[in-house]
């Protein structure tokens, strides 16, 4: 780390305060151009929290120096800003929402399968929204596969706008779904007398994948089983 130490003066008739100029960081800057464009692309494949941590930054310079980034490369892809441009079709489309604020505002984005690229990112994740998102693939009827999670306002969408292709649940969702409904049969057995101190700090041998587990979890976890048949059964049914 480099560290410049530039004089802060004061005029005495304007009363502006103005700093000395430097070719490193840049009018109104505190840190150089190559530090912004480094912590820009550590934050390209990595969560803004965890780069400001490494780079012992706050978040919103993490976020600024990505932005500056990702402009940049829009610019050198001559992608459009567009939101009524046609978009290019897939044979197999991705469709996931994501939260730009928990709780409070959603988007779309449309992934390229084949391709691993984003193709759009949207506003929203009405029926409407999404269905108008599809509507600027540029061959519709190309689409042959959509993989998605179990949302109905996804479904409905694609089944008015892509009514040929295949609408296939992604793994993700599918095992996130089953590992909610163990934990339900797990914590109805917590809650029993004879399953409350058993399953305390138990309940990782479970939702944990049977090869990562070691052979001495593996045998704590079949006497758990041997105890608890219905969640051995549950168990099984993840698993399988």
């Amino acid at each position: 780390m480099l560290v410049l130490l530039k004089r802060r003066f004061r005029c005495l008739t304007c009363r502006r305060s103005f700093t000395e100029p430097d070719q490193a960081c840049g009018k109104r800057r505190r840190t150089t151009k190559r530090l912004r464009e480094h912590i820009g692309k550590q934050a390209c494949s990595r969560p803004v929290s965890h780069v400001a941590a490494e780079m012992q930054v706050g978040p919103r310079l993490v976020q600024t120096c990505l932005e500056e980034v990702a402009q940049v490369e829009l610019a050198k892809h001559h992608l459009s800003l567009d939101e009524t441009a046609p978009l290019p079709t897939p044979r197999y489309l991705g469709i996931d929402e994501f939260a730009r604020r928990k709780g409070h505002r959603y988007d779309t984005i449309l992934c390229d399968l084949d391709g691993r690229k984003v193709l759009e990112v949207s506003a929203g994740r009405t029926k409407d929204e999404v269905s108008h998102l599809l509507e600027r693939l540029s061959n519709c009827d190309g689409v042959q596969a959509v993989s998605m999670d179990m949302s109905t306002t996804f479904r409905e969408a694609v089944q008015l706008v892509l009514p040929h292709a295949r609408i296939v649940a992604d793994h993700f969702h599918v095992i996130q779904h089953v590992g909610k409904a163990l934990k339900k049969v797990i914590g109805r057995h917590a809650k029993k007398a004879a399953g409350k101190q058993a399953l305390e700090g138990q309940r990782h041998l479970f939702l944990r994948n049977q090869e990562d587990l070691s052979t001495e979890e593996e045998h704590s976890r079949a006497a758990l089983a041997l105890a608890f048949p219905e969640i051995a059964m549950a168990w099984q049914l993840k698993e399988a």
